[in-house]
């Protein structure tokens, strides 16, 4: 190939070139709306690019990747690209470098959504130690779909405060317990961590999180965030013990959480679910939720010294 291969971290210079091989493959209108989102989020210091690493030989940029740190020891891995004519095994030292990168900053998952579970991409993740975990579907529900007024229930939502950490990390494992959406990643991560991730998703509230609570007894919890720039709530979690399953409660709490997003004066709420946890998808979608997206998520486990 010529020149020798190195593998560094993008200079701020070399960003936008950078990223316009790691958004190549994308099509033309979506490619462009990356990138303005992307160079939108950096600006207002809302992403860094300090985990973009470049494959070089000599000047010519060959290949990228991308991981973002998130809260709770997490990362966001954008999938390598090469340019025309790099062998795989660039790839690879990519991975190898990333890795390194994550490792050396604490992160203990590194997650990555694809839209092609049969790309060429699925398969580089797979050769670089990553595993696919699950198919996401992304929801959505319209204002029109929300409740007029607060419904009748036998659950009472008690508001959450930090002082009651303990107490949600406790009924949040409990609601782990024979769960349908990625169980295969249950009990690889500190709840600590968990909670740490949930605070970072959107804009944070004590307000909008809730214990769910039926005859005084903690069954659930209930985590909305809001999305200020896209007028609309996401619901981050909601879970039910084993015990109170069964019961219609989870369709209780979906129709509470957008009664709340209607009084907040959004125009949606959004979440993500396991493609294999039927009885959420039956509840949300008796709630008048609908399909907007989907994505595979594959997961590398990062041993941290």
């Amino acid at each position: 190939m010529g020149d020798e291969l190195s593998i560094q971290t993008t200079s701020s210079e070399r960003h936008r070139q950078a990223l316009e091989l790691l958004f190549a493959a994308l099509p033309t209108s979506e490619r462009v709306a990356q990138m303005a989102t992307t160079m939108a989020a950096v600006r207002h210091g809302r992403l860094s690019l300090d985990g973009l690493l470049e494959a070089r030989r000599g000047d010519t940029t060959v290949g990228v990747v991308w991981a973002s740190v998130m809260g709770g020891r997490a990362a966001l891995v954008w999938p390598a690209q090469l340019s025309a004519g790099e062998p795989e095994e660039t790839v690879a030292s990519l991975y190898e470098e990333l890795a390194s990168w994550m490792r050396q900053r604490d992160v203990q998952v590194a997650n990555a959504f694809l839209a092609d579970d049969h790309s060429a991409e699925a398969r580089r993740m797979i050769a670089a130690g990553f595993t696919r975990v699950a198919e996401i579907l992304y929801l959505v529900s319209e204002r029109s779909t929300f409740p007029d007024a607060q419904l009748a229930t036998p659950l009472k939502f008690e508001t959450f405060s930090e002082e009651k950490q303990d107490r949600l990390a406790d009924i949040i494992e409990r609601t782990y317990e024979g769960t349908l959406d990625c169980p295969a990643l249950d009990g690889h991560r500190d709840i600590a961590d968990v909670l740490n991730g949930y605070r970072e998703t959107g804009t944070y509230d004590p307000n909008r999180w809730f214990f769910v609570r039926q005859d005084d007894q903690d069954i659930g919890c209930l985590l909305l965030a809001d999305h200020p720039a896209e007028n609309q709530w996401e619901l981050i979690y909601q879970g039910i013990i084993p015990q109170a399953r069964g019961k219609g409660f989870g369709l209780a709490m979906t129709r509470h959480a957008q009664w709340l997003t209607g009084q907040a004066d959004r125009a949606r709420l959004v979440l993500a679910v396991d493609a294999e946890n039927r009885p959420a998808i039956a509840a949300y979608t008796a709630a008048g939720f609908h399909q907007w997206d989907r994505r595979y998520v594959y997961v590398k486990l990062l041993q941290t010294t």
